[in-house]
């Protein structure tokens, strides 16, 4: 009744790599901020964001 058409996604691999090392750090950050008496450095997570957003400008 509505003529909607099936739809193909495929996956985008490099958007992959970029998913996969932020969903590190977000593990990291949930971590830390959501378990009490974690203990740990979060020292790296800013530098790390910092690459993988320079990674992506190259």
């Amino acid at each position: 009744m509505s003529g909607v058409k099936a739809k193909t996604y495929k996956p985008n691999a490099a958007n992959h790599r970029v998913y996969d090392e932020l969903f590190k750090i977000y593990k990291k950050l949930h971590d830390a901020f959501g378990t009490e008496g974690w203990s740990g450095s979060l020292y790296y997570v800013m530098k790390d964001l910092l690459v993988i957003r320079d990674a992506e400008r190259k």
